[in-house]
């Protein structure tokens, strides 16, 4: 499966809600993530904390609005919208940059606002 066919199924997977160790298979075990101009953190403790964020969330939809993808990097632009058990909500408008080695995204960064 080529990086286009990957990032396809992982959109596919987001989409219908999956999330954390449901994407563990498109991740290197050493990959890191970034938002915005923090520094790059392990995955694995990111993963902690979208854990504890998505406890405090009653729905999450996710809008796929543009998807590219080059020799060893994708981009997508998603618009997701938060609804939280407190009854409050957000909306995020995020690019998430995806850098690939051997099959397998070894650094994501997010830009949002």
């Amino acid at each position: 499966m080529d990086i286009k066919d990957k990032v396809a199924k992982m959109n596919s997977m987001i989409l219908k809600g999956k999330r954390g160790k449901d994407l563990d298979k498109f991740y290197d075990k050493n990959a890191t993530k970034q938002e915005n101009d923090e520094p790059p953190v392990p995955r694995t403790k990111v993963n902690a904390y979208a854990t504890k964020f998505f406890n405090s969330v009653k729905s999450v939809k996710n809008n796929l609005l543009a998807s590219l993808t080059g020799k060893d990097i994708s981009t997508n632009e998603w618009e997701i919208k938060y609804e939280f058990k407190d009854g409050k909500s957000s909306t995020v408008n995020q690019i998430a940059v995806q850098r690939w080695n051997k099959g397998k995204i070894i650094r994501e960064r997010f830009y949002h606002k």
